[in-house]
């Protein structure tokens, strides 16, 4: 089938969808994957951002102590159909040993002082030479936007030697209408 008779068939099935009046819209979950060099991460203070170089596939602590990396998600998602159910960021050890690495998902839009924000600590042990996930789930997280994160950051401190390499997170949409 060509390219014509597929487009005439969609539109030839929109044509009678709106003719039969039924109208439907539903709500999609969907995922969405960044690369941590784009713009989305960055070190916490310009003394951190020495310590990172960004590469195509990750933003490395090539430093020699630990650096805070502030990663923010880029999704643009309507948080009347859910908000962000599930946000992961993956790392990995260029160590020559297994190490720590402590993030914290920060689910807010401004301080807990003036608005809300919700903290959701992790530390993980990553295996020399190897790479891991920390995945955050909002259902059961107990926070104010339970069971969705409405407006998730990322903090890590990150060794020397670590790679923060990509994060995704879940989001709903509504289509159709």
């Amino acid at each position: 089938m060509n390219r014509y008779a597929i487009t005439f068939g969609v539109a030839l099935a929109a044509i009678g969808a709106a003719a039969s009046g039924a109208a439907t819209a539903s709500v999609v979950t969907k995922a969405e994957y960044n690369q941590a060099s784009g713009t989305m991460c960055q070190g916490a203070l310009p003394n951190f951002e020495g310590n990172f170089r960004k590469r195509p596939l990750a933003v490395a602590n090539e430093g020699t102590t630990n650096a805070f990396l502030t990663c923010g998600l880029t999704s643009q998602y309507d948080s009347s159909t859910g908000g962000v159910p599930q946000v992961i960021l993956i790392v990995t050890n260029r160590n020559a040993a297994d190490t720590d690495m402590s993030c914290t998902l920060v689910d807010g839009y401004v301080d807990s002082t003036v608005g809300f924000a919700d903290y959701f600590p992790q530390t993980i042990t990553v295996a020399a030479g190897q790479f891991t996930v920390f995945n955050w789930s909002a259902s059961g997280a107990g926070g104010t936007n339970d069971p969705v994160f409405g407006y998730p950051a990322i903090s890590c401190n990150v060794p020397a030697s670590f790679e923060v390499n990509l994060e995704g997170h879940a989001y709903s949409e509504e289509i159709g209408a």
